[in-house]
């Protein structure tokens, strides 16, 4: 409690700012507005490259239903994301570069534009194919939640990435190159549905054959 006289005590200070000036105008001068500097943090992104690199690297070397399982349920909603938007920018760039080998003229102007929007289309036809996944696993008495399953399959996505950069040269060698990657991808995919929903082999790759459609579509065309 302060007991010093009230003419000693500290006389409220006016409010400076332009934003304030309404409140001075009104005669309210002791509003005190604590502004947290010293102990504010922004958020710590400098381990995200290390987490995703790290990620990546255990679920395509150690390809198992256990470790699937682990990994899922350690994989933060900002790594998940981060993984989609590189399938997303390697994408782009993959389709910038074919424009031009098709039409010189037309691939370079549209080189950027393509390789700025492709990552965030990416990003939502993801997470659409991602929630058909989940509907008809749960329709073939899969148990699992939406959570791990879409971040597993966000880690897988960027080696369909590497399917599309071999398969650009568009010869036999690199086709066959970028069909074995995308096989790969489908292995993946197939193996992360049966650890995540707890579904037997036949159901897993009923889940998985239009995606897998798709990467081979992808990959070949």
């Amino acid at each position: 409690m302060n007991n010093r006289p009230v003419n000693q005590r500290e006389k409220p200070q006016p409010l400076n700012g332009d934003v304030f000036q309404g409140l001075n105008d009104l005669g309210v001068k002791n509003i005190q507005v604590n502004v947290p500097t010293a102990g504010f943090k922004p958020p710590d992104t400098r381990n995200l490259l290390q987490d995703l690199i790290n990620s990546w690297l255990n679920i395509l070397t150690h390809p198992t239903m256990a470790n699937f399982k682990a990994q899922g349920a350690r994989t933060s909603w900002t790594v998940a994301i981060a993984s989609v938007l590189v399938m997303g920018i390697v994408a782009g760039a993959v389709g910038a570069i074919r424009s031009i080998f098709s039409n010189v003229v037309f691939g370079i102007i549209g080189f950027l534009p393509n390789l700025l929007i492709t990552p965030f289309v990416t990003l939502g036809g993801f997470f659409l194919v991602a929630a058909v996944l989940y509907l008809v696993a749960g329709r073939l008495g899969g148990n699992g939640g939406f959570s791990t399953p879409t971040k597993l399959l966000a880690l897988i996505a960027p080696l369909y990435s590497l399917a599309l950069l071999i398969s650009v040269p568009h010869n036999l060698i690199f086709g066959i190159l970028g069909g074995l990657v995308g096989a790969y991808v489908v292995f993946l995919m197939w193996l992360m549905v049966r650890a995540t929903h707890n579904l037997n082999e036949r159901n897993a790759a009923i889940i998985v054959a239009l995606p897998a459609l798709l990467v081979l579509l992808g990959v070949i065309f």
